[in-house]
């Protein structure tokens, strides 16, 4: 509205050479939910102390040797007192790590209730073709066309649907599939080629 005279192009955000190969392991091997976050951010800070009282509880109760993996740097003293034997507060850990965290546990969740923009944790478990869970924050400003994630209003239904999906395994398998097509589409190399290409011919 400001510039209708110029062109205005959308570039990809984060760019990956090419999606993300899938876990030697299948999904009925994996097990334990992870979210990724650094805790600088005050909605991470929010959203999990949020989930693991509204409803992380609900679904300890299903499966109660589950393991909530909550990875990210510097948690405040409210989140490290979270830890317990079903919740792990591992802070930091290096890329080699949170690749195996990645590849061997379930499902992720990023259940943001506040925030703005497109999140970055977001298409980082698309990519790495984890199952993800997400609120309509979390999914703010990405494709849904793919069904590359599930998107689940954050209030303590979102247990319910965590539940369903945590043993539903051919589910897991088709949105993992699907989260190759979307990186591809939305978030590879070609497609910010092809963006600046547009633009440049313009």
């Amino acid at each position: 509205k400001q510039f209708p005279n110029k062109l205005v192009m959308n570039i990809p955000l984060y760019i990956y050479e090419k999606p993300k190969e899938e876990s030697v392991l299948s999904f009925r091997e994996r097990k334990d939910i992870i979210f990724v976050g650094g805790f600088g951010h005050p909605p991470n800070r929010d959203c999990v102390l949020w989930f693991a009282k509204e409803v992380f509880p609900d679904i300890l109760s299903k499966y109660p040797d589950i393991k909530w993996y909550i990875v990210g740097s510097k948690p405040q003293e409210d989140v490290l007192a979270l830890a317990s034997d079903n919740i792990i507060v591992t802070g930091f850990v290096s890329d080699a790590r949170l690749e195996e965290l990645y590849a061997t546990c379930r499902l992720a969740v990023v259940p943001l209730r506040v925030g703005a923009g497109v999140k970055g944790k977001v298409l980082e478990a698309v990519y790495n073709r984890i199952p993800l869970v997400t609120t309509p924050i979390g999914a703010e400003g990405i494709s849904l066309e793919e069904e590359a994630f599930i998107v689940a209003e954050p209030d303590r239904n979102m247990a319910k649907v965590i539940n369903e999906l945590y043993m539903d395994f051919d589910e897991l398998q088709t949105i993992s599939d699907r989260s190759g097509v979307f990186i591809d589409r939305h978030y590879s190399e070609k497609t910010a080629i092809e963006a600046v290409n547009i633009a440049l011919a313009k």
